[in-house]
């Protein structure tokens, strides 16, 4: 059984939409950032979400990390290989632990 080929680099087009809608969708969060920063400024009783927001600026950065860690770490080059791994170790297990019958072949249960 013949593995498929992976592309070394993902499609031009792809990497432009990518960039195209991280950039649009930070855009919009800076601006809804920097309203909420005004509105903080203008109305101090709205001051109660600023916490729910640092929690949830703190988790989205992680996240950003860990994508950024996964992409440029090569972590996406070949997805498939977990799963390649993980049957075989399978089957390399249940050949090892199988007891044989008599006649030499190994019991199913």
């Amino acid at each position: 059984m013949s593995t498929p080929q992976i592309p070394e680099k993902a499609p031009r087009w792809l990497i432009i939409t990518f960039v195209s809608v991280v950039v649009v969708a930070g855009c919009g969060f800076l601006f809804k950032l920097t309203e909420f920063a005004q509105t903080l400024d203008a109305a101090p009783e709205v001051s109660f979400a600023l916490m729910p927001m640092i929690t949830y600026l703190a988790v989205a950065a992680g996240f950003f990390c860990l994508l950024a860690w996964a992409t440029l770490g090569g972590q996406w080059k070949d997805i498939e290989a977990a799963k390649r791994w993980m049957l075989e170790n399978d089957a390399a297990l249940d050949a090892a632990t199988a007891p044989p019958d008599g006649d030499g072949t190994s019991a199913k249960p």
